[in-house]
C-alpha cells in the first residue's frame, strides 16, 4: 500500500526497527530524513512514481506495484534506477510530539512548506 501517515525522524537512517525512518525498499527517499533538520514529524503523504515529461507529469500506479514487495537489496537497486519513488507529503499531522490535528489544515499546510523549503520539488501541498 503506498505510504500514508509516515513517522520521520531527522538524520537517522537504519534497518526496520530502528528509530526513523527506513523504507528498505525506497532507498532513494532515505534523503527525506535530512531535510527535517533534527525534528520528529508524521507527514501523511503517498510514495508515487512519476512518468511523462515536463508539462505532461502524472503519477502511476501500476509502475509504483512494480517497486512494491521487492525484498532483494540487488533487486531494488536495480528496479529503484529505471523506476524512481518520489513522497508526496500532503499534511504535517505531529511536529516534535505535538499533535497539529486540532489546527485548520491551512495551518498544518503552511507549517509543511515551511519545513520542507529544502525539497519542495518532493511536496505537494494542494489549496483549499
Amino acid at each position: 500500500f503506498p505510504a500514508s501517515h509516515i513517522p520521520f525522524q531527522a538524520g537517522r537512517r537504519g534497518s526496520p526497527g530502528r528509530e526513523g525512518l527506513t523504507w528498505p525498499g525506497y532507498p532513494e527517499l532515505a534523503e527525506l530524513v535530512d531535510v527535517l533538520a533534527g525534528h520528529r514529524a508524521v507527514l501523511d503523504g503517498e510514495i508515487v512514481v512519476v512518468e511523462g515529461g515536463p508539462g505532461a507529469e502524472r503519477t502511476s500506479f501500476p509502475l509504483l506495484q512494480q517497486r512494491m514487495n521487492l525484498a532483494s537489496p540487488a533487486q531494488i537497486a536495480r528496479i529503484a534506477e529505471r523506476i524512481p519513488v518520489r513522497y508526496f507529503a500532503f499534511d504535517l499531522l505531529e511536529i516534535d510530539g505535538i499533535s497539529l490535528l486540532n489546527k485548520p489544515l491551512a495551518d498544518r499546510r503552511q507549517l509543511l512548506a515551511a519545513l520542507a523549503q529544502s525539497f519542495l520539488r518532493e511536496v505537494v501541498t494542494p489549496s483549499g
